[in-house]
């Protein structure tokens, strides 16, 4: 773990609970809430530390949200060459060209 690691979880954390507040947090360095509830954020702030420590980009960030233990969407990112992936869950009648997912509601 760096000091990196920890100011960019508290960053997300502090981007999260303002924006969704209620939702719970997993996270690797500060780790959990007491009661996760549905809507819980799973948030890996630097995966490969230590090869960001010492410049080498072979590191990502990570997030993931999912609802009664189900994923709904998860994100890797990484700034050294701006790619990133995503994924998302899908049910019912929900348009996959273009999603419409609330996680403001229950």
């Amino acid at each position: 773990m760096t000091d990196i690691d920890l100011k960019i979880e508290h960053f997300v954390r502090a981007q999260v609970e303002s924006t969704f507040p209620g939702h719970a947090i997993v996270g690797e360095e500060y780790g959990r809430a007491d009661d996760l509830g549905d809507y819980v954020w799973y948030i890996d702030s630097i995966d490969g530390s230590i090869n960001c420590a010492h410049n080498l980009p072979w590191s990502c960030f990570s997030i993931s949200l999912t609802k009664s233990g189900i994923p709904i969407v998860g994100v890797v990112a990484t700034s050294y060459d701006a790619s990133w992936l995503s994924t998302y869950h899908v049910t019912g009648s929900e348009d996959i060209d273009s999603p419409d997912i609330d996680t403001t509601t229950g």
